[in-house]
């Protein structure tokens, strides 16, 4: 397959899966979500933190040192945020003079020295992808219990921005590693054997997606009917209201059981039985 070739048939098949995959864009993401905690709890500074390795790297930043803060690498464990990611607990601190895991040199450097700070882990299914981080909040407000549904909420997103950057990721490196003797599939397959867990899945599924795009249209329909099949069961076992309802709202059955008015009539309306004796 020539390099043109390869690369028409990636843009394809990302252009196809991007327009499912696709989420708001991971800046404007912890933006929304640092800019949301800020005004909850009236804090004045907060910022978000993602796991890169064994590192912290701040990438979104509002009040004072915002700016400075941006970028800025942090070991994984160290200060209140490194703390709240390493043990997966949320932090709440008054005073943070008194506690020696605050790092004040990492404050001072970026111009702001924080009394109270709240840290919560960004915690998904599978791992932390990362820390929110607010300064000075002012005292009643925004409970921990709405910020710790807001971690929540904000890591799933982050989770999924995260895997749409790597999708994009792999595509290239298989645009990379294809050449005239292996055609798109097969450099997905081995992107995916190379790939760490979380884009080893994505670049599997892509490699499938490819496969599939070369059967003839039969083919393509019977795999659509059955992905549809399985990702109802899917829906369902997360979802299982629907059948709950089915359950619980018994009418048509309690209606025929309640409403037993044909048999009923039958039986007090002896007229055409009587009818047929008269004559």
């Amino acid at each position: 397959m020539s390099s043109d070739r390869t690369l028409a048939a990636l843009a394809a098949l990302a252009g196809d899966a991007g327009r499912a995959l696709a989420p708001v864009s991971l800046d404007r993401l912890l933006g929304s979500v640092v800019d949301t905690a800020q005004h909850l709890t009236g804090a004045a500074a907060g910022s978000i933190a993602l796991v890169d390795g064994a590192e912290l790297v701040f990438h979104a930043a509002t009040g004072p040192g915002a700016e400075a803060l941006i970028g800025v690498r942090l070991p994984v464990g160290r200060g209140i945020a490194g703390w709240a990611v390493s043990s997966g607990q949320l932090v709440a601190l008054d005073d943070v003079s008194q506690d020696p895991r605050f790092a004040r040199d990492v404050a001072e450097s970026i111009g702001y020295v924080p009394r109270g700070i709240v840290a919560v882990p960004l915690d998904t299914d599978e791992e932390i992808v990362g820390v929110l981080e607010l300064l000075d909040p002012s005292p009643g407000r925004g409970g921990l219990d709405v910020l710790s549904l807001l971690g929540r909420q904000a890591a799933l997103s982050i989770e999924t921005a995260l895997a749409f950057a790597d999708f994009g990721r792999t595509l290239f490196e298989a645009a990379a590693t294809a050449v005239d003797d292996a055609d798109v599939a097969r450099a997905l397959r081995a992107a995916a054997r190379q790939a760490p867990d979380r884009r080893a899945d994505l670049a599997t599924l892509a490699a499938d997606l490819a496969t599939l795009g070369q059967l003839g249209p039969p083919e393509r329909e019977a795999a659509e009917a059955l992905l549809r099949t399985f990702l109802d069961y899917a829906r369902l076992r997360h979802d299982p209201l629907p059948a709950a309802q089915a359950q619980d709202d018994p009418l048509p059955a309690a209606q025929a059981q309640d409403d037993p008015l044909p048999a009923a009539q039958a039986q007090d309306d002896p007229l055409p039985a009587a009818r047929a004796r008269d004559r």
